[in-house]
């Protein structure tokens, strides 16, 4: 390249570097690279604060798992090995979408992130060098899950055990669902076997032909 193309070449990925930079240092999602040492390389601001934890100071993977007490969804402890990094770094395949719950003294409870790990190679080798984790806080949309979950199961619990004949249908006046009592009033011993039929395929629609 002639000098002047050279310098602007240079210029140009100077501001790449920058804009990279800006995202990097502004981004929600929280970001860690990690080599296959296990050092922590580098850290981006929203990694520490949805960690809680100041994470310049934490030298490798294992001090990471002193510092922090980290659980599965089922409240088990999640041991070095099981780190999404760790494992994508030793088969090298990239992981995806692996929860975890990493306690906060300051909420005096869990805080659940959602994590990706891809392993990263330099040209030419068939191992990886390091591996970049990404992971967003997904507390609030877990507890909203939870909480859905819960309703979902009092409402089925009280249609299920409700005296009263409940049932829906679809637009073609076939039955979507009903409960216990409904389907002992039409001549069945369990609701699924409502589903698909309509009232001319039930008991009182024989009964009402007897006459």
């Amino acid at each position: 390249l002639k000098a002047a193309e050279r310098k602007q070449a240079e210029i140009l990925l100077q501001q790449a570097e920058n804009k990279y930079e800006i995202l990097y240092q502004n981004m929600p999602v929280g970001v860690i690279y990690q080599n296959l040492e296990g050092k922590l390389i580098d850290i981006n601001p929203a990694a520490e604060r949805i960690l809680g934890v100041n994470l310049t100071q934490i030298h490798d993977l294992e001090a990471f798992h002193t510092s922090l007490k980290i659980i599965h969804e089922d409240g088990s402890d999640f041991l070095i090995e099981e780190n999404p990094g760790a494992i994508a770094l030793k088969t090298g395949e990239p992981l995806h979408n692996q929860l975890m719950g990493v306690y906060s003294s300051a909420e005096k409870g869990y805080r659940w992130i959602n994590i990706n790990a891809v392993p990263q190679y330099k040209s030419g080798e068939d191992k990886p060098e390091q591996v970049f984790i990404t992971f967003e806080d997904v507390t609030e949309r877990k507890v909203m899950g939870e909480a859905l979950s819960e309703s979902n199961y009092l409402l089925q619990t009280i249609i299920d055990t409700s005296p009263l004949r409940i049932f829906w249908k679809d637009r073609g006046s076939r039955y979507l669902g009903c409960n216990p009592a409904f389907a002992i009033d039409a001549g069945k011993t369990h609701p699924n076997e409502l589903v698909g039929k309509d009232d001319y395929q039930l008991v009182w629609n024989a009964q009402a032909e007897l006459y």
